[in-house]
């Protein structure tokens, strides 16, 4: 089992030091895990609480990579740390994103793409941050939905990413599509769009831990992407040492009997592929 999505109290949002998560990996019998905090709070739009959000560019290059670096050498006969970055992907600003994956690509083992924040109607705001949660009446769940594809689709559109977390987090409050066609459409066109830029997606045990209750993506969404062959990872999303690996023995259990028989595996964004026993 390898859990490739792991956050640590650097985020501003979490807790546990990272040698705390690698601890807890090793005792939830992982194979690999992988560190992803968001990319520094810099770079995100200043009309949101961002420095809740993320670390500080500082705090980056002298405490993440050395410490990940540390903890792969004492732990090298343990289990595999990678090292990645939870980066998201925000159009209005995005350049200086762009300019951040190329100049820091080559540290890491893999990108998770995400977007948590959306521009609608002038107003920035966070789509699973509660405080802004009574935007999605104001402006409608179908609209947000909208907007949040068509982001997603210009995020794999950029070549820039590894992998997609949690593709379907608008859900986490429990705002869902009133036209579940046309979302499924768009979802498969998505999908067909990953495939075609050599992405994967994760399956994330994380929101059931939310209030939705279900993982990240939704049950079909995983069905489509598995008959898409579109490489999958697992993760937790986790916050708290706790969280490493949540609920992964009934994950991979049913990851197969959806008929997945591998899961996708990243070193240096080089896929490999691990047999689900």
């Amino acid at each position: 089992m390898f859990d490739y999505h792991i956050h640590t109290k650097y985020c501003n949002h979490a807790v546990g030091t990272m040698e705390e998560y690698v601890q807890a990996a090793i005792d939830k019998n992982l194979s690999e895990m992988g560190f992803a905090c968001h990319m520094p709070f810099e770079l995100m739009p200043s009309e949101v609480p961002r420095e809740e959000y993320a670390m500080s560019l500082h705090t980056l290059n002298s405490t993440y990579f050395p410490e990940i670096e540390r903890l792969q050498q004492k732990y090298k006969h343990q289990i595999t740390i990678k090292t990645g970055l939870e980066i998201d992907y925000c159009q209005w600003i995005q350049q200086p994103i762009d300019e951040f994956i190329d100049k820091y690509s080559h540290r890491l083992d893999y990108i998770l793409g995400s977007v948590h924040i959306l521009k609608s109607n002038d107003i920035v705001w966070g789509i699973d941050d509660h405080r802004f949660s009574h935007i999605f009446n104001e402006i409608g769940v179908d609209v947000v939905y909208q907007q949040y594809i068509n982001a997603l689709e210009n995020l794999v559109k950029s070549g820039k990413y590894t992998i997609l977390a949690h593709l379907d987090l608008p859900k986490k409050y429990g705002f869902h599509p009133t036209n579940r066609t046309w979302y499924l459409n768009r979802i498969e066109l998505l999908l067909d769009l990953i495939n075609d830029n050599h992405m994967g997606i994760e399956c994330s045990t994380g929101g059931l831990r939310k209030h939705i209750g279900e993982i990240y993506p939704e049950e079909q969404i995983i069905k489509i992407a598995i008959q898409k062959g579109i490489p999958l990872i697992t993760s937790s999303d986790a916050h708290n040492p706790n969280e490493v690996a949540y609920n992964f023995p009934e994950l991979y259990s049913y990851l197969k009997r959806l008929g997945l028989t591998h899961l996708t595996s990243y070193n240096a964004k080089k896929k490999s592929l691990i047999e689900i026993s």
